[in-house]
């Protein structure tokens, strides 16, 4: 019985510390590649246009960390409608946090860019080429999490092995003759890797996917309001400064009050604080005894 324990607990344990480090390294590869192979003037182009995509890693990592335990709680005890639910309803939650600012950033690339300074503002590809990436991988949501859930973090490590082949492959071919957007794309096909092939691992062995109400929803929100609106904001007054900001907070108020419209679908009343649970009230003596001093 020890035994069996034992080595379930390193079957599960290995791949998945392994598989951490080499999330890391796919992190981390492209910039050295397109330091070595573009210079550094590259690598500082790459390292500004993509500092957005941390934003997104912090909000997957809040409400993985949230959803994880029930998550496994379900898996565990064989509840697949509980578990598809956990994960469509998390997956329509990061989509909601996190779209807005990809759908901004394809429309006002130059403009973030900007703010580094005016040598960075010929990154708008490589930001449209990353923001692409991270739309689609939080549109999967925390898809690698919940393989590791159901015990298959083999796969995962497997799929992390794969993604950083791909990555360190199309670098090596593309950054000498593109630079920092070669390193990009070779991101970006890692990513869509990481991220399609659980996909699909998930949807095979566990019959679970994250395309419900909730991410639909949230999904047709963020195009509608981010995506679309300040579109038609730079065809009709351009993108100087005083339209981008209309076009901005208007899309935020229109996001904020449908947000709320359509809170049912999205699952938005489960985030609400509840309030602290009232202490029982103290027992009433029994007719003719009196009462025990503390």
């Amino acid at each position: 019985m020890e035994r069996a324990v034992w080595r379930g607990f390193w079957g599960f344990g290995w791949p998945r510390a392994l598989g951490s480090v080499g999330q890391l390294a796919l992190q981390r590869v492209d910039l050295l590649l397109v330091a070595g192979l573009g210079g550094l003037g590259a690598a500082a182009l790459y390292a500004v246009a993509g500092r957005f995509v941390v934003l997104g890693q912090l909000a997957n990592q809040g409400i993985s960390q949230s959803v994880q335990p029930r998550l496994a709680e379900a898996l565990a005890i064989g509840d697949r409608a509980a578990a598809n639910r956990l994960y469509q309803v998390a997956t329509g939650w990061l989509v909601l946090a996190t779209w807005p600012l990809y759908l901004l950033l394809l429309s006002y690339a130059p403009l973030y860019l900007g703010f580094f300074g005016d040598a960075y503002r010929d990154g708008g590809p490589i930001v449209a080429v990353l923001a692409g990436a991270m739309l689609l991988s939080t549109g999967c949501g925390m898809v690698d999490m919940v393989l590791a859930m159901a015990g298959r973090t083999s796969w995962n490590l497997a799929n992390v092995a794969v993604a950083l082949g791909v990555t360190v492959a199309l670098d090596l071919a593309l950054i000498p003759r593109l630079g920092a957007l070669g390193a990009a794309i070779g991101l970006a096909a890692a990513v869509a890797v990481n991220n399609l092939l659980p996909l699909a691992q998930v949807g095979l062995a566990l019959g679970l996917h994250p395309f419900g109400r909730g991410t639909l929803t949230a999904a047709a929100l963020a195009v509608g309001c981010f995506g679309v609106l300040p579109r038609i904001f730079v065809a009709v007054a351009g993108t100087g400064p005083a339209a981008t900001f209309a076009a901005v907070v208007t899309a935020t108020g229109v996001y904020l009050a449908g947000a709320r419209l359509l809170r049912g679908p999205l699952a938005l009343d489960a985030l609400r604080r509840r309030g602290r649970p009232r202490p029982a009230p103290a027992p009433r003596p029994v007719p003719g005894t009196r009462p025990t001093p503390n």
